[in-house]
C-alpha cells in the first residue's frame, strides 16, 4: 500500500498537523466571533430597548399633551355642557387629526361612552375602561395599553373641566405595522408586540417587523413565561437564531401584553463571513504550500534514506566495496560515514577470518583445508579420467587389482596436461617434542617458523 512508503506517511504526517491546526484555529476564530457577535446583540438590544420606552414614554406625552390641549377648547366644553353630539364628535375628529390620534372619545362621569370616532353613530355605552378614569381622577391623567376588538392602541383619558369636571376625553395611538417600522428604524432591531392568552396562555402577534413566515414560530417559540426577564435570550426561527428581550407593557385587560425586540444572529455574524472566508481561501492555500513543502521534504529526507538502504542491502550481500556517496552535515551524513567505516571493518574482519581459515597462524603457510581445496578438482578430474580409461578396456579388474590401484598414488589421465601433476611432500621434525619440553613452546615455534 502507498501508505506503507516512508515519503507517503512524512506527506501525510505532516499535512494532518497542518490541516488539524488550521481548523483549531478557524473553530477559535469562529468561536470568538461569535461571542463577540452575541454580545453586541445583547448590548443592541439593552440600548434599543431603553430607546424604546424612551420613544414610547414620549409618544404617550405627546398625545397626553394634545389632549390636555383638547380638554381644555371652550367650544368643546360647549358642546360637553350641551351634549351636541356632533360638535364633539368634530372636535375630536378635527384634532386628533392634528396630532396624529387613531380614535376619540368622549366619556362621561360616570362612565358611559357618549362619542367614539371608530363608531360615530353607535349609542352610548358603558365605557370599558373604567380603571384609566380612576386614575385620571387621582392623578389628573391615565394611560395605557388597550384592545378595542382586535385592534391595540396606546390610550390616555384626562378630564374636562368647566371647571369642575364634566366629562373624560380619551385619545390613542393604534399600535400597527407603521409604529413598529418606525420603531424598528430608532431601535434598529425587529420590534413586534404581542398579547397573550388569559386562559391559555398562548401569544399572539398584534404588529411586527418580522417577515410573515417568521411569525408563527415567534408565536410558538416565545416562552409563556417570559415575562420578567431583563436579559436578552435566544430564540430559533425559521431562518436561524435571534437574540430577544422581552418588555412588557402595561394593559387594562388581564392579558399580558410585550413588545419583543429582536436581532438575527446571522445578519450580526454577515461582516464575520467574509473573514470566514479569507480565513478559508488563506487554509487552502497554507494547505497546497505545506503539501508541495512536505513533498519537498519528504524526498529530500527519503532519498538519503533509500541511498542508505541500498548500502545496507550490499553489505548484507557481501559487497563491502560499495561506498555511500551523501555530502550532507546532518545526521543522515554522519549516518552514511558509519555505515563505510562499518563496511570496511566488516570487510577486514572477514578476510582476516577467511586468511586464518586458510592458513597456520604462526607460520603463515596454507594449511589443511587449503591444501584439500587446491587438491580436490585436481584430484576429481585425474579420478574422472582414470575411470574413463578403465572402462574403454572392457574388462572388469578384479579384487587384486582393484587393491594395488587403491596401495598405489591416482596416476594422470592420458593427455593430462602438466599442470595437473601434483606432488606431495611430507615432512616431519624429529624429537620436536623435546624442543618443547626442554626449551619451551615460544623456542619451538620460532623453530617452527625457521623451518
Amino acid at each position: 500500500m502507498a501508505f506503507r512508503r516512508f515519503q507517503s506517511r512524512i506527506i501525510v504526517v505532516f499535512m494532518g498537523l497542518f490541516f488539524l491546526v488550521l481548523a483549531a484555529m478557524l473553530a477559535a476564530v469562529d468561536r470568538v466571533n461569535t461571542q463577540h457577535a452575541r454580545a453586541q446583540i445583547s448590548e443592541s438590544l439593552n440600548i434599543g430597548g431603553r430607546a424604546f420606552v424612551r420613544l414610547f414614554d414620549a409618544r404617550s406625552e405627546r398625545l397626553m399633551e394634545g389632549v390636555r390641549i383638547l380638554a381644555g377648547d371652550f367650544a368643546l366644553r360647549g358642546a360637553v355642557a350641551t351634549r351636541d353630539r356632533d360638535t364633539i364628535l368634530s372636535a375630536l375628529a378635527n384634532h386628533g387629526a392634528r396630532i396624529g390620534a387613531n380614535v376619540g372619545m368622549l366619556v362621561s362621569l360616570d362612565n358611559l361612552l357618549l362619542v367614539n370616532t371608530l363608531q360615530p353613530q353607535a349609542a352610548p355605552a358603558p365605557f370599558p375602561f373604567t380603571r384609566l378614569t380612576e386614575i385620571a381622577q387621582l392623578n389628573g391623567q391615565a394611560g395605557s395599553i388597550v384592545f378595542l376588538g382586535d385592534r391595540m392602541f396606546q390610550l390616555v383619558v384626562v378630564p374636562v373641566y368647566a371647571p369642575d369636571p364634566i366629562a373624560w376625553v380619551a385619545m390613542g395611538f393604534r399600535v400597527d405595522e407603521k409604529l413598529v417600522q418606525e420603531l424598528r428604524t430608532i431601535t434598529s432591531a425587529h420590534v413586534s408586540f404581542l398579547r397573550a392568552d388569559p386562559d391559555t396562555g398562548e401569544w399572539s402577534v398584534v404588529a411586527t417587523t418580522l417577515p410573515p413566515e417568521l411569525r408563527d414560530g415567534l408565536q410558538q417559540q416565545l416562552p409563556s413565561n417570559v415575562i420578567g426577564r431583563n436579559e436578552p435570550f435566544a430564540l430559533n426561527l425559521a431562518d436561524g437564531e435571534y437574540e430577544t428581550r422581552v418588555l412588557p407593557l402595561a394593559a387594562e385587560d388581564d392579558s399580558p401584553v410585550v413588545a419583543v425586540l429582536q436581532q438575527s444572529l446571522d445578519e450580526a455574524l454577515a461582516p464575520f463571513y467574509h473573514l470566514r472566508l479569507l480565513l478559508i481561501a488563506l487554509t487552502g492555500g497554507g494547505l497546497l504550500v505545506s503539501l508541495a513543502g512536505s513533498v519537498v521534504l519528504a524526498r529530500r529526507v527519503t532519498k538519503p534514506v533509500a541511498v542508505l538502504a541500498e548500502s545496507a542491502r550490499a553489505i548484507g550481500q557481501g559487497r563491502y566495496d560499495h561506498r555511500v556517496e551523501l555530502r550532507q552535515q546532518d545526521e543522515l551524513g554522519e549516518l552514511a560515514g558509519t555505515i563505510n567505516h562499518m563496511a570496511q571493518g566488516i570487510a577486514e574482519r572477514e578476510g582476516r577470518i577467511r586468511y586464518l581459515a586458510y592458513h597456520d597462524e604462526l607460520t603463515g603457510l596454507p594449511n589443511r583445508v587449503s591444501l584439500e581445496e587446491h587438491l580436490q578438482p585436481l584430484a576429481e578430474r585425474a579420478g574422472t579420467a582414470a575411470d574413463d580409461s578403465r572402462d574403454g578396456g572392457g574388462t572388469t579388474p578384479g579384487t587384486g587389482e582393484v587393491e594395488r590401484r587403491r596401495e598405489q598414488p591416482p596416476r594422470a589421465a592420458p593427455g593430462a596436461a602438466a599442470d595437473d601433476k601434483v606432488g606431495l611432500l611430507v615432512m616431519a621434525l624429529d624429537r620436536f617434542n623435546d624442543i618443547n619440553h626442554t626449551l619451551g613452546f615460544q623456542v619451538g615455534d620460532r623453530v617452527l617458523q625457521h623451518v
